[in-house]
């Protein structure tokens, strides 16, 4: 005869039925939802929520007006963007500036992750985790004031290392030449980054199982083979993940970064969409074009990033839903 007490049989097994209830369940894990409660509350608020605006993109909006009563105008908006010659250029711009960035900025984390790993020290492994992972914590205009320091035209260190060297006869405005801004912008980028980019790819070498390696050295393999055949397969899965998550940005490109560091000379080549809109769309009031242009970002971004998943797992397996 079955006891229903608290759900409960009479073993102190809780039925099937309950056990699959969402009751059950939440009680079962109210630890862990209450651990992550902090961060839903923060994607309700900043992410959801702001989803509201979005009918500013279909709205000459006023901000005396509010978005209730602000004119519906349609697709005037898009009408603007689509056919704004500036925008199709910044919009170049932007692309450009966000592949370079993925192809060169992607594999740098792998490397000195594969660089570390093979270091036994481990005080000096450490240490040099540290040094890298500090410029993770410098923001962009601290770093653009490195960056014009170093390459001033009158003091700067490495217009002398040139004009020494005998590699230029006079020294350079290296942050006005539009050749070098983008070039900039990788590295810059990649030494911010990479510290704090190595920091997966190191969890995920230390789950491989050493017998592999040991197996890969009676056989008579040296480390290069070892990386190429055992290491290199291992990360791959979460290489794909990250490629996948940054074609996300590909849109973005920095808005931070490219705002302090551009100037007037290079806006030819610099200026992507983020430092067009901002200027445009809110420094001179036109929200229904910045909500537009933000839209239309979004959605290209959700197009490249469900197309770059179904490539990667109809091509090696992988996925990331």
């Amino acid at each position: 005869m079955m006891k229903s007490v608290k759900g409960k049989a009479d073993n102190g097994e809780v039925r099937l039925g309950e056990r699959h209830s969402l009751i059950y369940i939440l009680n079962k894990y109210k630890v862990y939802y209450l651990m992550i409660l902090p961060m839903i509350i923060y994607l309700i608020i900043f992410s959801y929520l702001p989803m509201g605006g979005i009918i500013m993109a279909f709205q000459d909006f006023r901000v005396a007006r509010g978005i209730l009563r602000s004119e519906f105008i349609g697709l005037e908006n898009f009408i603007d963007v689509f056919t704004d010659g500036m925008f199709w250029g910044r919009l170049r711009n932007t692309v450009i500036i966000s592949v370079l960035k993925i192809i060169f900025t992607a594999p740098a984390p792998i490397i000195l992750a594969l660089l570390l790993n093979e270091v036994n020290n481990k005080l000096f492994k450490r240490t040099i985790q540290t040094i890298v992972y500090l410029p993770k914590f410098v923001s962009w205009v601290v770093v653009a004031s490195i960056v014009s320091a170093l390459l001033d035209i009158k003091d700067g260190p490495v217009n002398t290392v040139l004009v020494s060297l005998g590699i230029i006869s006079e020294p350079m405005l290296l942050t006005g030449s539009k050749a070098l801004f983008r070039p900039l912008l990788v590295i810059t980028d990649i030494w911010k980054g990479v510290g704090w980019g190595s920091i997966i790819y190191l969890a995920t070498l230390t789950s491989i199982n050493p017998e592999y390696y040991e197996a890969a050295t009676i056989d008579g393999a040296n480390r290069l083979q070892k990386t190429w055949y055992i290491t290199l397969p291992f990360i791959k899965p979460t290489f794909m993940i990250l490629i996948i998550l940054s074609m996300g940005s590909i849109l973005s490109a920095g808005f931070d970064q490219v705002y302090v560091m551009a100037n007037t000379v290079v806006m030819d080549v610099g200026d992507i969409i983020d430092t067009y809109v901002y200027r445009v769309g809110l420094a001179s009031q036109r929200y229904g074009y910045a909500s537009a242009v933000g839209l239309f970002k979004s959605v290209v971004s959700i197009m490249l990033v469900t197309g770059a998943n179904w490539l990667a797992r109809k091509t090696d397996n992988e996925s990331l839903f």
